[in-house]
């Protein structure tokens, strides 16, 4: 399977474990700026691609990528546009920052960066202003190299404004036990063939969790468990705070000031990312309600 992304909607179709491997410049920190024509300037994030840099200059797409200092922590964070141009042929194009290359004829990404680790989910923090019936969207996908997916994440953002950095985290879904090649993050201001200019998105510290215990574990020293409307959990950390993610890595449970090791609560059916808050840090797992 080949990742097949919606970047380009035209009238006319055009052709925790720092030792671990992460995405690079994952704090969008570093960036680069060039000319794409006219003296015109685009804002990159270093080691990460966008649709200006890849379109082709004769058709003025304005700006869809912008070094921001609005972020949440250290100095800058990503934010991507979406935007409508003029001209023939003409359209709306998706503010896209991606580790792969925009293959504008094909309309996929190609490529990626050399990658050999298997994460088990992908956290990080987010602001949106998607425009009525659009939403962001996030994507990690592991390859091998003949381009078949091995496993595969998706974040799908909030409906309506979030105006605070807020905290997503989606698990990595294996279609095999083959050890990947490539790795490919996509950003997206907007979903597929359904953009619609205005929508944005910043994005700051992605983040690559790695949970060595497997999946019924944080790590060696905590467990954490559901039965009969009780989340429990035990281990050797103090948490203070609990937040807990659905598949699409949106927050449904956030409960501060924790003061026992269990929480009563009902979860439907399905996959969850449990992230319970320590002063040591924040420790993630998959949790599966049956």
């Amino acid at each position: 399977m080949r990742m097949k992304i919606a970047f380009l909607t035209t009238l006319v179709c055009l052709g925790l474990n720092f030792n671990a491997q992460q995405l690079p410049n994952s704090g969008f920190e570093n960036w680069d700026s060039f000319s794409v024509f006219n003296g015109f300037k685009e804002d990159r994030a270093t080691d990460w691609n966008t649709v200006n840099a890849s379109m082709p200059i004769d058709l003025g797409i304005p700006k869809t990528c912008f070094q921001s200092t609005d972020f949440h922590s250290g100095s800058n964070s990503v934010h991507l546009l979406t935007v409508a141009y003029g001209g023939a042929p003409s359209g709306v194009v998706n503010g896209i920052a991606t580790t792969g290359t925009v293959n504008t004829t094909t309309q996929e990404i190609d490529g990626g960066i050399a990658f050999t680790a298997r994460p088990d989910s992908l956290t990080g923090w987010y602001k949106t202003n998607p425009q009525s019936g659009d939403y962001a969207t996030i994507e990690f996908v592991l390859k091998s190299a003949t381009n078949d997916t091995i496993g595969w994440a998706r974040f799908e953002g909030a409906t309506s404004p979030v105006s605070t950095w807020t905290r997503f985290a989606v698990p990595v879904q294996y279609f095999s036990g083959d050890t990947p090649d490539l790795a490919v993050s996509l950003l997206s201001s907007s979903f597929g063939f359904s953009a619609i200019a205005g929508s944005e998105l910043w994005v700051d510290d992605l983040e690559l969790i790695y949970n060595p215990a497997g999946v019924d574990e944080i790590d060696n020293l905590t467990s954490v468990f559901y039965a009969n409307n009780r989340l429990s959990w035990k281990g050797d950390h103090h948490f203070t705070s609990i937040s807990i993610y659905n598949l699409n890595g949106q927050l449904i449970i956030d409960h501060q000031n924790l003061n026992n090791n269990s929480l009563d609560l009902m979860l439907n059916k399905g996959l969850y990312l449990v992230s319970l808050i320590s002063d040591e840090g924040v420790f993630t797992k998959k949790l599966s309600v049956r």
